[in-house]
């Protein structure tokens, strides 16, 4: 996979009884036979970044892991507990499952687009991003999800741009898995121009809230929903203003409902509609062998 480190050979005769420690509120728990690499640390001040690279392993997260750059490498195991995200949070696991805690943090340099990225070789993600009762920054945030097989599920922030991919890894040709995508979707800002995307093989389960700092209408999203095989099912706010085209390549059906939503042109295979005065927002969505059911509005 692309994206798997560089993994430091076993070492010969090495035990394999287990081995669990904590370090800065990490716990890991391995076995020493398939596991060569503790925590490696990119900067002498465990601030600004930190680095793991595990092999087999099962990694916790804790309140007194924050620092500005967090990235975590697994082989085969999981991944869970609380994650502090300050610039970068990025998990990349080949086998196994991602179910964690992310607590978008204050900016503390300007400029930075806090960025989150989870791949997923074989396994599932289930996201709190954020918690129950946390309150999240406005900040320009950066979401990137991938599993090639499994499921991703949950619920997550955006911000300026949120890519879910499942059902092939990123940059892979011709590799094809399977998996679906349960989320909620919650906007920090409805005035910033911002662009969300997901594609599955398998069923699309989306759901986008209401912007946290919205004024008037959502006019500034462009947004896009595929799914190969399986069913779209979408749900958008009532303050979403824009276009809508919905497509599938089979015999699958396709509607789009909601207060103010008008649909001007309907036909096999292709259905266009607006809400308010068609400008603004771009929203698609094309099912290859399914249907795709679009709704909109705060029922």
């Amino acid at each position: 996979m692309g994206f798997m480190p560089r993994l430091r050979p076993r070492t010969p005769g090495s035990a394999s009884r287990r081995h669990t420690s904590t370090m800065a509120g990490v716990s890991r728990c391995m076995s020493r036979r398939t596991s060569s690499l503790t925590p490696r640390w990119s900067s002498s001040i465990f601030q600004w970044r930190a680095n793991f690279t595990l092999t087999t392993a099962s990694l916790t997260g804790g309140a007194g892991l924050a620092p500005r750059r967090t990235v975590v490498r697994v082989g085969s195991g999981s991944v869970n507990g609380d994650w502090a995200l300050r610039d970068f949070l990025g998990f990349y696991v080949e086998t196994g499952s991602v179910s964690i805690d992310v607590k978008p943090e204050e900016e503390e340099k300007e400029g930075v687009r806090p960025t989150f990225e989870v791949e997923v070789g074989t396994g599932s993600v289930q996201l709190r991003y954020p918690p129950v009762g946390w309150v999240v920054p406005r900040r320009e945030y950066v979401t990137k999800i991938g599993a090639r097989t499994g499921s991703v599920g949950g619920n997550i922030v955006h911000g300026v741009e949120t890519d879910v991919l499942v059902g092939r890894g990123r940059g892979d040709k011709g590799r094809v898995g399977s998996g679906s995508i349960n989320l909620a979707v919650k906007p920090v800002e409805g005035r910033w121009n911002s662009t969300l995307s997901t594609e599955g093989r398998g069923s699309t389960n989306v759901r986008v809230l209401t912007p946290v700092h919205a004024e008037g209408a959502w006019k500034g999203l462009r947004s896009s929903h595929r799914e190969g095989v399986g069913s779209v099912n979408l749900h958008y706010p009532a303050v979403w203003e824009g276009r809508i085209k919905g497509t599938t390549q089979g015999w699958g059906s396709l509607s789009v409902r909601g207060s103010g939503v008008e649909v001007i042109k309907e036909s096999r295979g292709e259905i266009e509609a607006v809400k308010g005065h068609g400008e603004g927002s771009e929203l698609e969505f094309w099912v290859g062998m399914g249907s795709g059911h679009l709704f909109v509005g705060d029922d």
